[in-house]
């Protein structure tokens, strides 16, 4: 007897296909809602390399959106070209077609990208090319050389002096001891990076080849595991440049330049100080996680801010504490939870021996049992049914919202050091999306919010409840999305009152923002244009308009072909112009 076993795997998102009379791809399907999605077919070669990529219906128009990628003799990728719209309802097209559609629709010879390699077998990239005739025909590309330190590219070597207390400068880096990287811009301005056998970075220097090749060096200091202690800025490294004279934490020239870092035992950074400021000081427990935290400001009032965990190391409480019962907590875990009276907003202190505390913030988990704590305010910040919104998740009862954030607590502080207490409830449907939130206000009244989100979890509704003890405010918002789930239009209704539309967009054939209107006045409406790169061009509108200039020469600015705005021309209503 002949036996046959029938293996078959079914996919929801993933169609892997071979047809005859055109190559393989992967298409894929993601839901946008229960009736349409939004379909990526991915063509790929003999080889299994990606050589189109095809987004269906992706333009406004609906067409698809084509990307081609192209390959050197060696397997390596060359050519990206454009994304261009194409018609097939997600087919295969052909290469020489799309790129003569690509150079149509961006009226340029060179609508793609570029890459080339060095001659090793790192396969090491050593030139890109942005897409644009005026890059590709003018040699403006970015350039990356792979070299070593030497007479060229001198390095000095900082080292840590006496532990933290300071560095010296030790002379210079042998040739060839560090690895040197050199990226030279499309205008010659160059970004050199120094590293060692560890892969850690020495050096970084920036050389501005639009102000006389000016030079900008940023020096990295290390400890013998590999921590950053030292940071010294451009300033900072022109200063320290005298050999073996130890520069120390306390003089003020280390101090108001450099950025200087200390790590305990277990390379945990104890101390952060910035250039000019006080030292921030740090204390971690168990489980490697900041307990207390201390800056200038608080060092003068002899106080520490405390932050407390739960078990799952979720941030439970944060305040502050007297520096006097300062605990040494390092070998410790500590761990709150909820269920407690006191000041800690109905956690425990997790074993600390805290005084003087003023908690400041609170956040609660998986439960909604928290709000007793509230009593005043709890009515107000349970679940509610509002039709046309989503709903809550409830199957399994109180455990539904378990993982999640559930409420939060912060205090208001007024100019005498007391306030309130404003509390936030938060509630999730089946996927985790927030819903609904209600939270008390510093006006003695309520926000509430209800969201109506899509498949995918974009707000389609938003409706804003605000109220105070005289006022009750009602806000709704309301957003349409097309097929690529791209915004078209805002509005928003008060109080019941006839929606008014906030801002509508259209989108060109790239799904590029083309114009965007502002309210439903004729004046709010602005256009925008990019070139061959997506970079902005144009804003136009009845106030005000500007062209932006890149490349292109404008009077005696000098064209900048690494994205930088060479120049701004612009107009305004009132018949003002600048450049």
């Amino acid at each position: 007897m002949e036996r046959y076993i029938a293996i078959g795997i079914f996919l929801l998102s993933f169609n892997c296909m071979i047809v005859q009379g055109q190559p393989s791809f992967i298409r894929t399907t993601t839901m946008t809602s229960d009736s349409s999605s939004i379909v990526t077919t991915e063509y790929v070669d003999g080889l299994g390399r990606t050589s189109q990529l095809v987004v269906t219906d992706a333009t406004p128009t609906g067409e698809d959106l084509a990307t081609l990628q192209e390959y050197d003799l060696n397997g390596r990728e060359s050519n990206k070209w454009n994304a261009v719209p194409t018609v097939g309802d997600g087919a295969y097209c052909d290469a020489g077609s799309l790129k003569q559609t690509a150079m149509a629709f961006y009226s340029d010879q060179f609508p793609y990208s570029r890459i080339t390699y060095d001659n090793s077998p790192l396969n090491r990239v050593a030139r890109q090319y942005g897409a644009g005739a005026n890059w590709q025909s003018n040699n403006k590309c970015v350039v990356t050389e792979y070299t070593t330190n030497g007479v060229a590219n001198p390095c000095r070597r900082y080292v840590r002096w006496n532990d933290y207390e300071g560095f010296t400068y030790n002379g210079e880096w042998s040739d060839g001891e560090l690895d040197v990287t050199i990226t030279t811009d499309e205008d010659g301005n160059k970004e050199i990076d120094f590293r060692d056998l560890r892969g850690l970075l020495i050096l970084h220097r920036s050389i501005d080849a639009c102000h006389d090749n000016l030079q900008h060096d940023t020096y990295y200091i290390y400890d013998s595991y590999g921590n950053l202690v030292f940071v010294l800025p451009p300033m900072a490294s022109a200063l320290f440049s005298t050999p073996y004279i130890p520069y120390l934490t306390a003089q003020d020239e280390v101090a108001n330049l450099c950025y200087c870092y200390e790590y305990d035992h277990r390379n945990l950074c104890v101390s952060n100080r910035m250039p000019g400021c006080e030292a921030v000081l740090m204390r971690y427990d168990k489980a490697h996680r900041p307990i207390f935290i201390q800056d200038g400001n608080l060092r003068s009032l002899s106080k520490w801010r405390f932050m407390l965990y739960d078990s799952f190391g979720r941030p439970t409480v944060e305040g502050l504490c007297a520096e006097s019962t300062l605990q040494d907590v390092a070998k410790i875990k500590v761990t709150t939870h909820f269920g407690y009276s006191g000041n800690l907003f109905g956690y425990n202190s997790g074993g600390l021996d805290l005084s003087d505390v003023e908690s400041l913030s609170a956040n609660y988990y998986d439960f909604y049992t928290f709000m007793s704590n509230f009593a005043d305010v709890s009515d107000s910040l349970q679940y509610r049914t509002m039709a046309g919104y989503s709903e809550r998740y409830n199957d399994f009862g109180e455990s539904s919202a378990r993982g999640m954030l559930t409420g939060t607590s912060t205090r208001v502080l007024d100019t005498a050091g007391n306030g309130g207490v404003l509390v936030r409830a938060m509630y999730y449907d089946e996927h985790g999306n927030m819903i609904q939130s209600h939270e008390s206000n510093a006006m003695g009244g309520f926000d509430h919010y209800y969201y109506q989100l899509s498949f995918t979890g974009k707000p389609l509704k938003v409706m804003h409840v605000h109220e105070t003890a005289d006022t009750a405010l009602t806000d709704v918002f309301q957003y349409i999305y097309d097929n690529m789930e791209r915004p078209l239009t805002t509005t928003v209704s008060r109080n019941g009152e006839s929606a008014v539309i906030l801002a509508s967009n259209t989108y060109n054939g790239l799904g590029q923002l083309a114009e965007q209107s502002l309210g439903s006045h004729a004046n709010g409406i602005v256009d925008y244009t990019y070139n061959v790169r997506w970079w902005t061009q144009s804003i136009t509108s009845p106030h005000f308009s500007q062209t932006l200039y890149y490349e292109h020469p404008y009077a005696d600015a000098t064209p900048c072909y690494n994205g930088n705005v060479s120049a701004v021309e612009w107009n305004a209503l009132d018949a003002m112009a600048a450049a």
